[in-house]
């Protein structure tokens, strides 16, 4: 569409380079003609006026600056003929024709730069007009009732109608889905009041007749030459399939939150780069490692490593996983205080277009319970065949072993004192001894009894314990400083003194029987924590995990049912137990359980 402007006064002249010079010519011989005349005649003759006649001319010029050169040269020959004229006898009208004649050249050719300067303004608007409707996107102007006075062809071809289904038309009612129409309208009515000449935006949809389309409007108030405002002026994008992208952008951005947030709340998940750096982790990983996410990120796996798997099991879930291959496994971690846990464990690569992998995704699950369940489960099973074997063991072997030894007593004191053959009898009367001890564990341990909770002074316990060790002759040279607060608590008493003189015992070895044990025991929250440290040498990384196992044992002698048999009596009071190795050297046992009982 092409808007028309009237071609009058206020059209600018097509002047051509033919025209240009023929007003020049004219101009020079007009000027040389009136010049002459002009000198040629006395003083008071009124000859100059013609030159204001020339100076019309300059209408023709195409730039104001030729004007004011042409003005100027016009000036100059009114004054130098007015010179060389000769003396007449009415000379003072003579220089009122010269002034009254370089007022008119001066009036002439200021209006003649006006018109030229109002010409270039008009061609400048009509030319920027010119672009905003011929532009790609749709322009549309409403009056102050909010009919449409002026569109476009990109608007035209936007709405699908042809101009003159458009020009008077209520825009809102007829070109703006029902729903909208309050919001146009009230967008429309703010911009027509508040005279500001700010775009104001809006996206809303429009009814074409290839049906809504989503567009972007960007509004001003249409200001007429007062500065008062008559209406709007609006330019518009179709940004319908953007919109539709957009849309399908934002519900993708809301599924991947809705499953990033289904993951955070059911999985333990972390993120490395190819270098396994760690680069995310959720809140669930901070939860179970009891790392904060400070301390985790730019670190590796290695710092939750709980020594438990092989190098070579490590080497080949990286094999998998750098070939671009998920890898699954079930992977033993340690916390940061020390404390272990099981995770169920699949890695996921994120691959380049050459399949070298990005990064790494690990969602993991929490099985430490489901582990200890099926340790449970293992150990019942072993402890009810161990329990069958333990019966005919009680049977076939204990009962045995006493009537042997009682005879080895006998002949042992017929035997004269310090003979050979009497050491030999003594020495086969202590592995006996050894052997019954190691029977009796395995009894205890196959045939756990129920507890039998008593009130008990917990220091007055420990001290008992302490002196069934030092009166044992292979553990004079071992002292026990115990130092424990008043207090009592509901335990089965027997049963935890067994425990505590498994730990001494342990301790004293640990020391080759030469040392000092040292024993606390504090209350805190209604649950006492015993202590016992040593200073013997501690124990190889390798060997403590395997502490608690049934039958492992670091001793020369031993069932290695010690510490399994002190881990569930404590457990069974609803306590814990845990083996420690401070920097400083030897081993502390930590018993932890409860004051009073369920």
């Amino acid at each position: 569409m092409q808007i028309g402007l009237g071609r009058g006064f206020f059209a600018p002249l097509n002047t051509n380079r033919n025209q240009l010079s023929i007003a020049v010519a004219i101009a020079l011989i007009a000027s040389a003609a009136t010049f002459i005349f002009d000198i040629s005649t006395p003083r008071g003759i009124a000859a100059a006026m013609p030159y204001v006649v020339i100076m019309a001319l300059a209408a023709w010029l195409p730039k104001p600056r030729w004007v004011v050169a042409m003005a100027l040269v016009l000036g100059a020959l009114t004054a130098v003929a007015y010179l060389l004229k000769p003396s007449g006898p009415h000379e003072q009208f003579g220089i009122l024709n010269r002034v009254l004649t370089l007022s008119g050249i001066a009036v002439t050719a200021g209006g003649v730069v006006w018109k030229l300067r109002l010409e270039s303004r008009v061609a400048m608007e009509r030319a920027r007009q010119g672009e905003l409707l011929n532009l790609g996107v749709a322009i549309v102007a409403l009056d102050m009732a909010g009919r449409v006075s002026l569109v476009n062809r990109a608007g035209c071809e936007l709405l699908g109608l042809p101009e003159s289904e458009v020009l008077g038309q209520d825009w809102v009612e007829r070109f703006v889905p029902e729903a909208e129409r309050l919001r146009v309208q009230e967008a429309l009515a703010q911009v027509r009041t508040s005279g500001r000449t700010l775009i104001e935006t809006t996206v809303n949809p429009i009814v074409t007749k290839s049906g809504v389309r989503e567009v972007a409007w960007y509004n001003l108030p249409r200001l007429d030459e007062v500065g008062r405002v008559i209406g709007t002026i609006s330019s518009g994008a179709d940004v319908t399939e953007q919109a539709r992208a957009e849309r399908a952008l934002k519900r993708t951005y809301k599924d991947l939150a809705d499953i990033n947030y289904a993951l955070d709340q059911s999985a333990i998940v972390a993120v490395t780069d190819a270098a396994g750096t760690i680069t995310y982790v959720n809140d669930r990983f901070c939860e179970i490692s009891k790392f904060s996410r400070e301390e985790l990120l730019g670190r590796n796996h290695r710092i939750i490593n709980s020594g438990t798997h092989s190098r070579q099991f490590f080497e080949e879930m990286w094999r998998t996983i750098a070939a671009g291959k998920v890898w699954r496994g079930e992977v033993r971690n340690r916390a940061k205080d020390g404390s272990h846990y099981w995770v169920d464990t699949t890695i996921i690569p994120f691959v380049d277009d050459h399949d070298r992998p990005l990064k790494y995704l690990a969602i993991r699950s929490d099985i430490t319970a489901r582990k200890a369940a099926e340790q449970k489960v293992a150990e019942q099973a072993a402890l009810a065949r161990l329990g069958e074997m333990a019966a005919v063991v009680a049977h076939e072997v204990k009962n045995p072993l006493a009537g042997i030894g009682g005879a080895l007593q006998i002949i042992g004191s017929r035997m004269p004192a310090g003979s050979e053959d009497r050491l030999i009898v003594n020495d086969m009367l202590d592995r006996i001894k050894t052997l019954d001890l190691m029977v009796r564990d395995l009894l205890v341990f196959a045939r756990p009894r129920p507890l039998r909770r008593v009130s008990i002074e917990v220091s007055q316990l420990l001290r008992d314990t302490a002196a069934l060790l030092t009166r044992n002759p292979e553990f004079t040279q071992v002292e026990v400083n115990i130092d424990a607060a008043e207090g009592s608590a509901e335990v089965d008493a027997e049963q935890l003194r067994g425990v505590l003189l498994n730990l001494l015992l342990n301790a004293a070895q640990a020391m080759n029987a030469k040392g000092r044990v040292e024993v606390q025991a504090i209350l805190s929250d209604s649950h006492w924590i015993i202590s016992i440290s040593d200073q013997g040498p501690g124990v190889s990384k390798e060997a403590r995990e395997k502490l608690f196992q049934p039958f492992f044992t670091t001793k020369h002698r031993g069932t290695g049912l010690g510490l399994a048999i002190a881990k569930r009596v404590i457990e069974g009071h609803g306590g814990s137990i845990e083996l420690q190795w401070p920097s400083a050297g030897g081993t502390r046992a930590v018993v932890t359980i409860p004051a009073f009982g369920d």
